[in-house]
């Protein structure tokens, strides 16, 4: 689980938005005269705060399935204590 959450991380860093884009966003928050009561930066941010609104089992199925491709593919057994 852990190499899957490392492995989905680095992805997910890789694709993100750009410093720049980031900061247009940012200046666009602090400067609006009537701003919003949130700012996403990104489309994995504005799916995030959405998420909190679903069902606790829909949204475990959504996590599992975003991991699964990160899994690694020999996962390493942990010996039994």
């Amino acid at each position: 689980m852990m190499q899957a959450f490392v492995s989905h991380t680095q992805a997910f860093t890789e694709a993100g938005v750009t410093a720049e884009r980031a900061a247009r966003i940012i200046a666009r928050a602090v400067t609006d005269r009537h701003p919003r009561i949130r700012y996403t930066i990104g489309r994995d941010a504005a799916i995030m705060t959405r998420l909190p609104r679903l069902p606790d089992q829909l949204l475990d199925r959504l996590v599992a399935a975003d991991l699964r491709p990160h899994y690694p593919a020999n996962p390493r057994l942990v010996p039994s204590r």
